[in-house]
């Protein structure tokens, strides 16, 4: 078994982000009566992606783009409403729609006892929390890393340096990275020098020298 630290990213890769994303987002909308069709939701979905890959490079620090994207939409199509009430109840309501990947429970409860399985996540301490709780995930993993409470965040090398000072000694070459963001986790993992599995369902191109790149979680138990 060469791998013995698996490092899971969680939005996106084990939860279905995108569906809660969609279904969160329109209840907010729709609470503060504000335009909910499907235009209104695209925009809202691309600012807010901007964003966070922004977030990523260095160009904004994540409390600033938690109301920024609500702005940024309400500017959008010259609305008025509250971002912080906005953003707090989109955070809020995530949970509430939680859709598993594909495959995902059977991952875990593979990888379980038989290896050191660290969540490492770049989104919102309460939203994750929230997220593993109503999911109830948390007995899958070891170590559960949430940027907020570390104060760096992927690709940054430090959230994994935080990460080496919880689980000991480890060769690097016992470790791989899953994720399905090119900026944020096969850069980490690329950054720290460590193998990588790209989660990408839709079959894109990347110009990263990624390690392996799967279509469908179950593709990991062969790899594995």
């Amino acid at each position: 078994m060469k791998y013995k630290v698996i490092i899971l990213d969680l939005d996106n890769t084990l939860i279905d982000f995108d569906k809660m994303e969609i279904a969160s987002i329109k209840h907010c909308l729709k609470a503060h009566n504000l335009p909910f069709d499907d235009d209104k939701v695209k925009t809202y979905i691309k600012i807010n992606k901007t964003l966070w890959e922004g977030l990523e490079l260095g160009k904004y620090q994540k409390p600033e783009i938690l109301t920024l994207r609500f702005e940024k939409w309400l500017n959008e199509f010259d609305l008025t409403g509250n971002p912080v009430s906005m953003n707090e109840m989109f955070l809020g309501g995530m949970a509430d729609h939680l859709t598993m990947i594909e495959s995902a429970d059977k991952l875990l409860e593979y990888l379980k006892d038989k290896y050191l399985v660290v969540m490492m996540t770049n989104g919102v301490t309460a939203s994750q929390n929230s997220k593993l709780d109503k999911g109830q995930l948390r007995h899958y993993f070891d170590h559960i890393i949430i940027s907020d409470e570390v104060g760096s965040h992927k690709p940054d090398i430090a959230i994994f340096e935080h990460m080496e000072s919880l689980i000991g000694p480890f060769d690097k070459s016992e470790m791989i990275i899953v994720g399905d963001s090119l900026t944020s986790d096969m850069t980490g993992g690329i950054n720290y020098n460590i193998d990588t599995c790209w989660f990408n369902p839709k079959g894109l191109t990347s110009h990263l020298d990624i390690t392996h790149d799967i279509r469908h979680l179950s593709e990991l138990f062969e790899l594995l």
